[in-house]
């Protein structure tokens, strides 16, 4: 997704984003229970320094350490979706879906800043608004809750932020080679409250 420059100007210009996760991957992001299960923390005037891990940090959850090289790209939404939003026919969205598989071959790991998230499964806008304001969305059910219809407006709101792929060359898998995809609102991302942000696993 292209940011207009007010969007893009609302990330921090100096400082680090911190991203955690449960190392045993007992939360997914379905569970509005599982909010404990990752955190999101902007420090103004961290330097990217190297820090030693805690004593008593599992095994599991010490992933070894990447130097990445931003890259600027463009990324699609998926075709399905959007197709059916822009009224395409089913030829125009298959049309749509090679140009998109083509795109997504990179040959390695996906991590991504902000864009359109590269899905496992599917989109996770309204599961973010559902799952953070109290909906369990694990089960079908879940989404037939009297509070969805007053909630489900707001799912547009959500953007992503982070994107982590299982990676072989840090150490990380996310279930079966899936990826941690942080959100956040607009509203949030803009106010710098990156605690309020909100993760989702997805696997195959």
């Amino acid at each position: 997704r292209e940011l207009n420059s007010e969007t893009a100007a609302t990330l921090p210009a100096q400082g680090m984003l911190f991203f955690f996760y449960d190392a045993e991957q007992s939360v997914w992001g379905f569970d509005p229970k599982d909010k404990d299960g990752w955190r999101v923390l902007y420090a103004p005037s961290a330097a990217a320094n190297h820090l030693d891990y805690p004593t008593d940090l599992p095994e599991q959850g010490r992933y070894k350490e990447l130097i990445l090289t931003p890259v600027a790209d463009q990324s699609l939404p998926e075709p399905d979706e959007a197709g059916k939003e822009l009224g395409l026919k089913e030829a125009e969205i298959d049309n749509a879906s090679d140009i998109f598989s083509e795109h997504q071959e990179g040959g390695g790991p996906l991590h991504q800043v902000l864009g359109y998230p590269a899905e496992v499964q599917d989109s996770m806008e309204l599961e973010c608004q559902l799952a953070s304001n109290g909906v369990y969305c694990g089960s079908p059910k879940g989404y037939q809750d009297p509070r969805v219809e007053s909630l489900k407006a707001g799912a547009g709101r959500w953007r992503l932020l982070l994107q982590v792929d299982s990676d072989d060359a840090a150490g990380m898998m996310w279930g079966d080679v899936g990826r941690l995809y942080f959100w956040i609102t607009e509203e949030d991302l803009k106010a710098r409250q990156f605690d309020k942000a909100w993760m989702i696993l997805q696997c195959y």
